[in-house]
């Protein structure tokens, strides 16, 4: 521990050992790598398909823990276990947003993007501690890196208005701040 951390935290830590906290942009960047190979090898329309859809998620994210050395306490697995056991209501929320023709042919890796945003944004989940912004702008930033040219941009623009649908953290306190523009003018 460095001089500064302890004048920070303000109590010498001589010997004790802080726990580091991966960078949660790399388990967002696993995460979606393993999306995009489930949705490769068309795995996620056969857990949907399935009969026992329950059982089919639960075997694919143990198969996630031993073929991909995710650990399961980890953001990855954790942004993964809630984008595959809530995939229904995720494609759902997406699909109110985005025109059935126009989703179906959308390239596998930008609609694990799309997913995996808003697997962050439901509420009642792990992951509750990302704000709204944070998941929305760690989602685009992963779009500007793998996806095509200016789909960054169609990605803020779903993932804000999911986020307004489901008043998730502080994107609903965020439009309750903003007076409407007919109140400024008076």
């Amino acid at each position: 521990m460095t001089e500064r951390e302890e004048k920070v935290l303000g109590v010498p830590l001589e010997g004790i050992e802080l726990p580091r906290r991966k960078n949660r942009r790399s388990e967002r960047k696993k995460a979606l790598n393993v999306l995009y190979h489930l949705e490769l090898r068309e795995l996620l329309t056969r857990a949907s398909e399935s009969e026992d859809p329950e059982s089919f998620i639960n075997g694919l994210l143990s198969d996630i823990l031993s073929d991909y050395g995710i650990e399961e306490e980890s953001f990855s697995f954790k942004l993964l276990k809630i984008t595959l056991t809530r995939l229904k209501e995720i494609d759902s929320l997406l699909l109110e947003f985005i025109e059935p023709h126009r989703w179906s042919t959308l390239p596998p890796l930008e609609r694990s993007l799309l997913r995996l945003g808003v697997a962050q944004l439901l509420p009642n989940t792990e992951l509750q501690d990302v704000p709204t912004e944070v998941a929305i702008d760690e989602t685009v930033e992963l779009a500007k890196r793998y996806s095509y040219r200016n789909f960054h941009k169609f990605v803020n623009a779903i993932l804000d208005k999911v986020a307004k649908r489901i008043g998730t953290n502080s994107g609903k306190d965020l439009q309750e701040d903003i007076p409407d523009s007919t109140e400024a003018v008076q």
